[in-house]
C-alpha cells in the first residue's frame, strides 16, 4: 500500500476483513511498549484503532483498522 518514514504498509485480510499491517524494522524496546499500551486503549469512532502488535524477527508487525480512502494529507494540500 505504501511506505513511510517509519515502516512499509500492507493490505491484510482476515475471515473477509481488510485491515492495514504496518512493518517497523529495528524498533526499540520502548517503542515495542508503548504500541502494544496503545493495542489496549479504548476504542473511538475517530481514531483509527490498533488491533495487535506482533514482534518477529527483529521486525514489529502492526496490524490496524484499514483506511480505504488513504491518509489525510491529500485532503489538506
Amino acid at each position: 500500500m505504501g511506505q513511510g518514514r517509519f515502516g512499509i504498509i500492507y493490505k491484510a485480510k482476515k475471515n473477509d476483513a481488510l485491515y492495514a499491517a504496518k512493518v517497523l524494522i529495528d524498533v526499540k524496546e520502548k517503542t515495542i511498549d508503548n504500541l502494544t499500551r496503545t493495542v489496549k486503549l479504548p476504542h473511538h469512532e475517530n481514531i483509527t484503532n490498533h488491533l495487535d502488535v506482533i514482534a518477529q524477527d527483529e521486525k514489529l508487525w502492526l496490524f490496524m483498522e484499514l483506511c480505504e480512502l488513504g491518509d489525510l494529507k491529500k485532503y489538506f494540500e
